[in-house]
């Protein structure tokens, strides 16, 4: 039996509004697999349009990096090197605008019953990693299928992701409200997404960078959760104390500001909806 919500106390701070998540656990649940339902419901393919929609674009991206730009990664095959930095770049973008999204998303819900809005947010950032774990299939297939060793260190790779997935819950957790009041906001956080992953290697390996903007690039959060990711799937098992620092770092902070964006705002855009 879930909690019961009442919508009349006072909002709570970051640590109240976590508890209230926790406590309404079984509800976010219940709301993944809504979201997972749906998302599959029109498609003919189903969850597999999720194994599929990777390897697609890698495709199309293989083809024109590889191919047109000659673009190679050392030590690894570029099909790799190019779908693991797809896979996390989706992750970070996709959970970023579905959380952003969440309280317009379910305005209906929202407006109706005594439910937390936070659960919503946390729903559809559950449910954009749930997306990515089925999607990593295809790159370890690859993997095999192009020789790649698969390494002991690749459940390291969970690391870097929970944390990624984190990491882009806070700062859309600080966009939901504004994306209430200002719906734009959300396509235009989606071309400021875009700009930030051709920011990172994704498609194009470190070493071409001209070292004057390398630092452009390292100050990127994006590079450096790649580089963990990357170390655990087909390098040397970890990233350096560098990364890491900065993905632990970057994740804090995030978190801790979205959380507190998030409660002070609440209760006003709520009464939007």
């Amino acid at each position: 039996m879930l909690p019961i919500y009442d919508s009349a106390a006072p909002a709570p701070g970051g640590w109240g509004l976590a508890k209230e998540v926790w406590l309404h656990r079984r509800l976010v649940r219940l709301l993944v697999l809504r979201n997972l339902t749906l998302r599959y419901k029109r498609s003919i393919l189903g969850a597999g349009w999720t194994l599929l929609n990777p390897l697609l674009e890698m495709a199309v991206l293989a083809l024109v990096f590889s191919r047109v730009f000659r673009f190679s990664s050392p030590g690894t095959a570029y099909v790799v090197y190019l779908l693991s930095g797809v896979v996390v770049a989706n992750l970070f973008r996709n959970a970023i605008i579905a959380t952003a999204e969440s309280l317009g998303a379910n305005a209906g819900v929202l407006s109706r019953l005594r439910v937390p809005a936070a659960a919503f947010s946390t729903a559809a950032a559950l449910q954009v990693f749930v997306t990515f774990a089925i999607s990593l299939l295809p790159l370890i297939a690859i993997m095999i299928a192009t020789g790649q060793e698969i390494p002991v260190t690749l459940p390291l790779a969970v690391i870097p992701a929970v944390l990624l997935a984190a990491f882009a819950f806070g700062i859309g957790l600080a966009l939901a409200p504004m994306s209430v009041k200002f719906p734009d906001s959300v396509a235009l956080t989606g071309v400021l997404l875009t700009f930030v992953t051709y920011l990172a290697p994704v498609f194009y390996p470190f070493s071409i960078v001209p070292g004057k903007y390398r630092f452009v690039v390292e100050a990127n959060p994006l590079y450096h959760f790649l580089n963990a990711f990357r170390a655990a799937v087909y390098g040397d098992g970890l990233a350096s104390v560098a990364d890491y620092a900065s993905i632990f770092g970057f994740t804090a902070v995030a978190l801790a500001g979205g959380w507190l964006v998030f409660a002070r705002t609440r209760a006003g855009v709520l009464a939007l909806l």
